[in-house]
């Protein structure tokens, strides 16, 4: 797998599409509405071509990820069950 096989959503392209500071407070359903689209509408876009790559950094992204047909998603700082809290 290289570069042009893959496609990166990383946290700072999240930062960059939405107000994560709403986010992070529970306040911004709308953005993880539009969150949830924006994935969905890249994994469309590559028909198959190319593998989704998500990075989650929370639950929440995580199920987005999923919604969306993520191909891969990586775990960001988060440690493993039963490890407790960061």
């Amino acid at each position: 797998m290289n570069l042009k096989e893959t496609v990166l959503v990383k946290d700072n392209h999240i930062k960059a599409l939405l107000d994560v500071a709403r986010l992070k407070k529970k306040q911004g359903k709308k953005n993880w509405v539009r969150y949830e689209r924006k994935l969905a509408e890249i994994k469309k876009q590559l028909r198959g071509e190319s593998k989704l790559i998500v990075e989650a950094e929370n639950r929440k992204e995580i199920e987005l990820a999923l919604k969306s047909r993520a191909d891969i998603i990586l775990l960001d700082n988060m440690p493993p069950p039963g490890c407790g809290k960061r």
